[in-house]
C-alpha cells in the first residue's frame, strides 16, 4: 500500500521559548533520504532508509556551542480532507498529550494523566493508516510524548516534553518542560520507524505496530513473541532511582516503576543487557516482603547462567533475609508483624503469620538451589525445602492447595516446579502428583473464561471469609465474583500451571495450554492481565509479566520437551 500522500510530514525543533522549528520534509518511502541544516547554533540532521520492510528515521542535534543548548526533536504530520488523527489508544477526538512516564517512582499510577503504552501516532485514510512510532521511552530519560489536535489536523512525536497540560483534559498532575540538553560531544538522537498499514480497525493497526516494533529492535517473527518482546521493549525505562540504567515498569498503567515480580518475567524477552540492567536494580535495592527476595536470588543465578558477573555480596544479602524468613525449610514471607495480605503476589488474600504459602515455598526451594549453585553456602537444605513443598499435596482430593492452612484450589502452586525445570533441569515434584492436580483444576477451576485463580474443591467461588484471617478482614469482598484476585483467571499463572503439567506428561494439558493462550489473543488480539470468569472482559492488555510464558515455552520447546503447536495457533489466528 502507498502512503497517502495528502498528508504532510516533517521534522521540527523545539527549543525553550522559541516554539519549533521546521527543518525539513520527511518522505515516506523510496530510495535512501539524506537532509542536514542549521538553526541558529544547533545542526540538525536527518536520515531515512528503508530497514526490514519499513522506514526508519534517525535524526540528530548536535552544536559546537561550548554553552550547550536545550532541544527537542518533534516528527509532525499534518492531515488532509477526510483523515483521521489515530493514537495506540485509538481515534484521537480532541487536543491531547499522551506521556508514558510521570517521573515519581514512588507513585502507583499516572495522576490522571493520558497515556498510551507505545509512543506512536498515525493517520487514517481511505487506504488504511500511515504510521510513525519512535523506540522506548527509556532512551529519552522517559520524557518521549505525543500530541494530538483533531480540531488543527496535527499530530506530532516528540522525544521531549513541552509541558502543556490541554484544557480538554485538567489534571492534578505536575509536569515539567523537558529539553535534552546538547554540547559539544553529546548529541540528541531520535530514532523510531515509518511505516503504512492496510489494518481495518484498531486491533489490526495495533499488531501491525507491534509487528513493526519487533523487526527493528527485536528478534521474533511468530505473533505469540512479536507481541511478548514489542510490549516489554516498550515499558522500558530510565531508573529514575539511580540503582540501575534502566528498569521496566509492568504497563502504562503503573508509570515509572519496577516490581520485582513483574521484571523477573518480563525481561526474559529482553536483550541480555538490558535484562542484567533490570537485574541490577533488584540487587542493588533488595526489595523485602512476600517473594520478592525469593525472585530476586533466582533471577541472579539466571544473570550468573548467562554468562555475567553478579555481585556475591549482594546475593549473600539477599541470602540471608531469606533464611532469617526460613524455618524448618519452610518460609515465611510476613515481614510486618500484623500485615496479613502482601505475603505473595496475591495481593488480597491474607495469610497467617505461620501459614506456608504454596507458592512461595516452590520459590524458596529453587532460591536455594540457586544460591548454592552459585557458590554460596546455605544454612537450609534445599532438599529439606523441597520435602517441605511435596508435604503440602492434599492427597485426599488430589492438588496442592493456596497455602498450609488454606486448603483451596490454586493454579500458583507449581510455579516454582517450572522454574526448577527450567534452570537445573529437573522437576521438584513427582509426576502423579502434578498429574492430580491438573485433573482437579479441570474439574474445579476451568471455566469459559479461563481457570479461576482460586476455588473450593467443589468447583465453588470462594466467600469472603476465606481471602482473610482471625485478625484481617480482607479487601476482597470489595470485588465483585469472578473480577480480579476474587477468582479472576490470570493467563501468567494459568500458563504456569499448565506448562508445568505438559512437562509432566499430563494427559490434554497442551491442549488446554493452546486453548487458554488462543482465548487470550481472541478477546483482545493481545495478552492481558487477567479475565472476569463471569463475563469475560478481558482486563490490562499488553501486561508485561506475561512475556515469561513465551520466552519458558521458546526454551522447552529448544530441548523438546513441549511443541510448536502452541505458537503455531496463535499464527493461525
Amino acid at each position: 500500500m502507498t502512503a497517502n500522500t495528502r498528508t504532510r510530514w516533517r521534522l521540527l525543533l523545539a527549543r525553550p521559548g522559541r516554539g519549533l522549528s521546521p527543518v525539513c520534509d520527511v518522505p515516506w518511502q523510496g530510495a535512501p533520504f539524506y537532509r542536514s541544516a542549521t538553526v541558529d547554533d544547533l545542526f540538525v540532521r536527518l536520515t531515512v532508509t528503508p530497514d526490514k520492510g519499513f522506514t526508519r528515521f534517525v535524526a540528530e542535534v548536535s552544536t559546537d556551542n561550548p554553552l550547550g543548548s536545550a532541544c527537542f526533536l518533534a516528527l509532525e504530520c499534518a492531515t488532509g480532507e477526510g483523515e483521521e488523527i489515530w493514537t495506540y489508544a485509538g481515534q484521537a477526538d480532541h487536543r491531547d498529550v499522551f506521556r508514558q512516564s510521570p517521573h515519581y517512582p514512588a507513585q502507583h499510577n499516572l495522576h490522571g494523566l493520558v497515556k498510551q503504552p507505545v509512543p506512536m501516532i498515525a493517520v487514517k485514510g481511505e487506504d488504511g493508516f500511515t504510521v510513525a512510532l519512535n523506540d522506548a521511552p527509556a532512551f529519552y530519560e522517559n520524557y518521549a510524548t505525543q500530541w494530538v489536535d483533531p480540531a488543527q489536523g496535527i499530530a506530532r512525536l516528540c522525544s521531549g516534553d513541552t509541558g502543556e497540560i490541554p484544557a480538554e483534559r485538567p489534571t492534578a498532575a505536575r509536569v515539567m518542560p523537558y529539553y535534552h540538553l546538547v554540547a559539544p560531544g553529546r548529541v540528541h538522537r531520535f530514532e523510531g520507524l515509518l511505516f503504512t498499514s492496510p489494518a481495518a480497525n484498531l486491533t489490526d493497526l495495533r499488531q501491525d505496530v507491534l509487528k513493526a516494533i519487533a523487526a527493528r529492535w527485536g528478534d521474533v517473527s511468530d505473533r505469540f513473541g512479536i507481541t511478548a518482546f514489542a510490549t516489554n521493549y516498550m515499558h522500558l525505562r530510565r531508573n529514575e532511582t539511580g540503582n540501575s540504567t534502566y528498569w521496566i515498569c509492568p504497563g502504562v498503567e503503573y508509570a515509572n516503576k519496577q516490581y520485582s515480580r513483574d521484571a523477573f518475567w518480563q525481561t526474559m524477552v529482553l536483550p541480555p543487557e538490558i535484562e542484567a540492567e533490570c537485574y541490577l536494580n533488584e540487587a542493588v535495592a533488595r526489595t523485602p516482603g512476600a517473594e520478592r527476595p525469593l525472585f530476586a536470588l533466582i533471577w541472579a543465578y539466571r544473570i550468573a547462567r548467562s554468562g555475567r558477573a553478579v555481585d556475591l555480596d549482594r546475593v549473600r544479602k539477599t541470602l540471608d533475609y531469606i533464611e532469617a524468613h526460613t524455618r524448618d525449610g519452610r518460609y515465611y514471607a510476613n515481614d510486618v508483624p500484623g500485615k496479613h495480605d502482601f505475603q505473595s503476589w496475591y495481593g488480597l488474600c491474607a495469610f497467617e503469620e505461620d501459614d506456608v504459602v504454596t507458592y512461595n515455598q516452590g520459590l524458596l526451594t529453587v532460591a536455594l538451589k540457586a544460591a548454592r549453585a552459585l557458590g554460596l553456602q546455605t544454612a537450609t537444605d534445599p532438599a529439606a525445602a523441597q520435602a517441605a513443598y511435596r508435604a503440602l499435596f492434599n492427597s485426599e482430593h488430589g492438588f496442592y492447595p493456596l497455602s498450609e492452612q488454606k486448603p483451596y484450589v490454586c493454579v500458583d502452586a507449581l510455579v516454582g516446579d517450572v522454574l526448577a525445570q527450567w534452570l537445573f533441569g529437573e522437576p521438584l515434584l513427582e509426576s502423579d502428583t502434578v498429574a492430580r492436580h491438573f485433573a482437579t483444576i479441570m474439574r474445579a477451576s476451568r471455566t469459559r473464561y479461563g481457570f479461576k485463580v482460586t476455588c473450593d474443591v467443589s468447583g465453588e467461588y470462594l466467600p469472603p471469609t476465606a481471602y482473610s484471617t482471625r485478625e484481617y478482614r480482607s479487601h476482597i469482598e470489595d470485588s465483585a465474583v469472578g473480577y480480579y484476585q476474587y477468582g479472576g483467571s490470570w493467563y501468567l499463572y494459568d500458563m504456569l500451571c499448565l506448562l508445568d503439567c505438559v512437562l509432566h506428561g499430563a494427559s490434554g494439558a497442551e491442549e488446554q495450554a493452546i486453548w487458554r493462550t488462543t482465548l487470550e489473543f481472541e478477546l483482545g488480539g493481545t495478552y492481558h492481565e487477567f479475565i472476569n470468569t463471569q463475563t469475560g472482559i478481558p482486563f490490562k492488555p499488553n501486561q508485561g509479566w506475561d512475556a515469561g510464558i513465551y520466552a519458558l515455552w521458546r526454551a522447552f520447546m529448544e530441548r523438546g520437551l513441549v511443541s510448536d503447536r502452541l505458537l503455531r495457533a496463535v499464527d493461525d489466528l
